[in-house]
């Protein structure tokens, strides 16, 4: 804090004096005087304001030496609220050492694996493109119906993976079912 300095008083002579009110024993007002300083004090502030920044000063140094600093594990589990934080415990509570995501290839009725060491799990699964289903006769085609399953259960982490083609030709209708590969993506915090 540098530059410190008095409050402006109310009324100031062009000379710089300051007009000061005395008072007798009992309280009684005296009149007013007009007072300036006769030199300019060896340090920015006057004596009151310098005792007052340095008492202040000194005391907001012994309360951060004294305060307490978080812990790494304080910092990761992001719950406390009364100890100050360093810039290592900062970057210790990103985000990123609490969530994973993982990606994959899984095959029909497969499960998810699973990474360890989280709290909480979410999945989300993608037919893989690579997979398809061809159909190789040659009789006269009327109909085509394609539908894909992809699905997986949250609890268990198994995947349904299958394609479903239905061709109709001049006489019957018939559905090949085929397991295909799933992509999967995994989301794991704490």
């Amino acid at each position: 804090m540098n530059n410190v300095v008095d409050r402006v008083p109310t009324e100031v002579l062009s000379n710089g004096a300051v007009r000061w009110e005395q008072f007798d024993s009992s309280g009684n007002s005296l009149g007013y005087v007009y007072l300036k300083r006769a030199d300019e004090p060896t340090e920015a502030g006057t004596p009151l304001n310098k005792v007052l920044f340095d008492s202040i000063k000194t005391d907001i140094q012994s309360r951060l030496l004294t305060a307490n600093k978080a812990t790494q594990a304080q910092a990761e589990a992001g719950t406390d609220n009364t100890n100050y934080m360093t810039a290592l415990r900062v970057a210790q509570a990103k985000l990123g050492s609490r969530i994973n995501i993982s990606t994959g290839t899984v095959n029909d009725g497969d499960t998810i694996p699973q990474t360890s060491g989280y709290e909480h799990y979410a999945y989300f699964v993608s037919p893989f493109m690579s997979s398809y289903v061809s159909r190789t006769d040659n009789n006269e085609i009327f109909g085509v119906e394609y539908r894909i399953d992809c699905s997986v259960n949250q609890s268990t982490r198994v995947v349904t993976s299958k394609a479903y083609l239905g061709v109709r030709n001049a006489s019957t209708w018939s559905t090949t079912t085929t397991s295909i590969k799933a992509n999967y993506i995994e989301i794991a915090w704490k």
